[in-house]
């Protein structure tokens, strides 16, 4: 897996996106952290992580309004949520939502992947997901 050092939303450190995809409504929809669409099963979406570092800045872009129900977005490591995660809530417009508090760290060979769970029975796309990692 390659990182690159280019800016994304103010990151200064390499950053995974995982752009335009739609989540079903309700249940676990598993995002892998490189471009691919959502799974019900964990297991096909987690990638292998390469190194040791820190997971942060969690942020979920959308160009459009929630219709219904919050989107929950959350980094996974091993089956477990992390802390950082992004809601998108009720009726909430479009714009980047953050999770710049919560760090999470991982290592040589950690599962990783993203968790999208739709509060209600309609479907949301979420434009991009990204977060920043930084190497130890």
């Amino acid at each position: 897996m390659a990182f690159t050092r280019r800016s994304f939303w103010g990151a200064k450190s390499p950053v995974l996106c995982q752009p335009g995809t739609v989540y079903s409504s309700g249940g676990n929809n598993f995002i892998g952290v490189t471009i691919g669409s959502a799974n019900p099963t964990e297991a096909n979406k987690q990638t292998a992580w390469p190194v040791k570092g820190i997971f942060r800045g969690l942020r979920a872009l959308t160009r459009d309004s929630q219709a219904n129900g919050s989107l929950t977005i959350t980094l996974r490591i091993n089956g477990a949520d992390t802390p950082l995660t992004v809601t998108i809530p009720n009726a909430g417009g479009a714009a980047t939502y953050s999770d710049l508090i919560h760090a999470a760290a991982g290592k040589e060979g950690d599962l990783v992947c993203y968790n999208a769970v739709q509060s209600s029975s309609t479907s949301a796309t979420v434009n991009a997901i990204a977060m920043e990692f930084v190497s130890i």
